[in-house]
């Protein structure tokens, strides 16, 4: 899937085409199942028109609804109003195809796939984190497990520790890990990231 920050959404073509991609429907796919032309929609995601008529949006709006998207049609139109919003849980096909969704409609939000078992006994190998990061002011998440960037731009999942000098330690809650070596001392983060979103694989 494609990602979708907010410089990514400035346009109606661009707003358009992100909440058709939340349908997890292909353009000929979409475009036949609600009988509309797929040249039509071509043009229209692609900006090769001047403008979507509201007739257009309309019933691209009315299409999304159907496929479990709900959509203001002033959103499309000049990106008014909320975001577009799942009417029901998530129907994919598989996990991965689940996380791209979730960084479709979070695309400043930092995401990781969990690696290693590190941050037992909350997060294991396979889950899905994501949070939004935070650039300065990391104390007020002092003792939180959160997902950190480093300097380099290198992604942990760890607990922060705010210490005495006034720099952060990043632990592993896993007590069977014995290599002092996963854990870090005296970092200032680059960003921390509250998760706010957790999944695991056929939860």
């Amino acid at each position: 899937m494609e990602n979708f920050g907010e410089n990514n959404l400035a346009t109606e073509f661009q707003r358009l085409k992100f909440a058709r991609l939340l349908t997890r429907l292909d353009r000929r796919e979409f475009a036949k199942k609600y009988n509309l032309s797929e040249a039509s929609l071509r043009s229209w995601e692609n900006g090769d028109v001047p403008h979507i008529t509201l007739n257009a949006i309309n019933k691209c709006v009315k299409a999304l609804r159907s496929e479990g998207i709900i959509v203001a049609p002033n959103w499309i139109r000049f990106g008014e109003s909320q975001k577009p919003k799942l009417l029901s849980p998530i129907k994919v096909n598989n996990f991965t195809e689940e996380i791209g969704v979730y960084n479709m409609l979070h695309p400043n939000s930092i995401s990781l796939h969990i690696k290693d078992d590190f941050m037992l006994p909350d997060y294991k190998k396979g889950d899905f984190v994501m949070g939004r990061p935070i650039y300065e002011n990391f104390e007020v998440m002092d003792g939180a497990k959160c997902i950190i960037i480093l300097e380099d731009k290198t992604l942990l999942l760890r607990q922060l520790i705010l210490n005495e000098n006034g720099l952060y330690n990043l632990w592993c809650t896993n007590g069977k890990i014995s290599d002092p070596k996963l854990n870090k001392f005296n970092i200032l983060p680059k960003a921390v990231a509250k998760i706010f979103l957790h999944r695991v694989p056929g939860g």
